[in-house]
C-alpha cells in the first residue's frame, strides 16, 4: 500500500516533537543525580465518559539513597470528544523538608498517526502551595508523546519530552525540561505495569541539575 504525503508530514511533526526537541545548550556549574521513582495507580468509571483516579508515589533521591518525596494524587477523567480528555488532579506531597499542595488542569489531544502507532499532546496549568510560603507557583507544561505498539504483543515502548514554564512575579521562562523513554506492558486488559527512563534538566538557572531517574509504575482499572 503506497503511503501519502499527510502520513509522512504526521509522523515528521510528532517525531520532531517528541525525540529531537531536546535543549542541547551546555551549562555551566551543573550538577547530577541519580534517582528511582516507584509508584501505583487505580482507576475506575463514574459515569459515562467520567473515571476517577488515585495514586501513590514514592521517590527517592541522592543515588537514589535518600526518599525525597511521597505523593498522593487524587483526579477525575473527562472524555470530552473522541480525541480529546479534560482532566484535573488535586496532588499533596511529603518532602521531607517540606509538604506540598497542587492542583492542576490539562487538555490531552491523542490520535492515530498510522497503525498501532498514537501520538499525543498534553498542556497541563498547575499551582503549587507549600507549607513555608504565602505565594502560589504557577507553572505551565507542555508534553508530547510517542507510542507504538509492537505487532502482535502487549508491549508499548514510548519517548515523550515536557516542558516546564514557570510564570513568576520577576518574569516568565523555562525553568526545566523533562525527557522520558519507556515501555508499557499490558498484564490484561485493566492491569499494565510501565518500565522506563526519565531525564529532568533544569533550564535557565545559576546552579542546574540534571536528575537521571528509573521508573517503575503498575495501574489497575478496577
Amino acid at each position: 500500500m503506497e503511503l501519502g504525503t499527510a502520513f509522512y508530514t504526521r509522523i515528521y511533526i510528532a517525531l520532531l516533537l517528541c525525540v529531537f526537541a531536546y535543549p542541547t545548550i551546555a551549562q555551566v556549574n551543573s550538577t547530577n543525580d541519580f534517582g528511582i521513582w516507584s509508584g501505583i495507580e487505580a482507576s475506575t468509571k463514574i459515569v459515562k465518559k467520567l473515571k476517577g483516579s488515585a495514586e501513590l508515589q514514592q521517590r527517592f533521591s541522592d543515588n537514589a539513597t535518600q526518599p525525597s518525596a511521597t505523593l498522593l494524587q487524587a483526579g477525575l477523567d473527562y472524555k470530552a470528544f473522541k480525541n480529546i480528555k479534560l482532566q484535573t488532579n488535586y496532588r499533596h506531597s511529603f518532602k521531607y523538608s517540606k509538604n506540598t499542595n497542587r492542583i492542576d488542569f490539562r487538555i490531552n489531544y491523542k490520535d492515530k498517526v498510522y497503525k498501532r502507532t498514537w501520538f499525543s499532546s498534553t498542556i497541563k496549568t498547575q499551582f503549587d502551595k507549600d507549607n513555608t510560603s504565602l505565594y502560589i507557583d504557577k507553572t505551565l507544561r507542555f508534553k508530547y508523546e510517542l507510542e507504538h505498539k509492537i505487532k502482535k504483543r502487549d508491549f508499548y515502548p514510548s519517548v515523550s519530552n515536557e516542558w516546564f514554564y514557570e510564570i513568576t512575579a520577576a518574569g516568565n521562562y523555562f525553568s526545566r525540561f523533562r525527557l522520558n523513554i519507556g515501555v508499557s506492558y499490558a498484564l490484561n486488559k485493566d492491569q499494565t505495569i510501565n518500565i522506563g527512563y526519565t531525564q529532568n534538566r533544569d533550564l535557565n538557572k545559576t546552579a542546574p541539575q540534571t536528575d537521571h531517574i528509573a521508573g517503575i509504575f503498575y495501574s489497575i482499572n478496577l
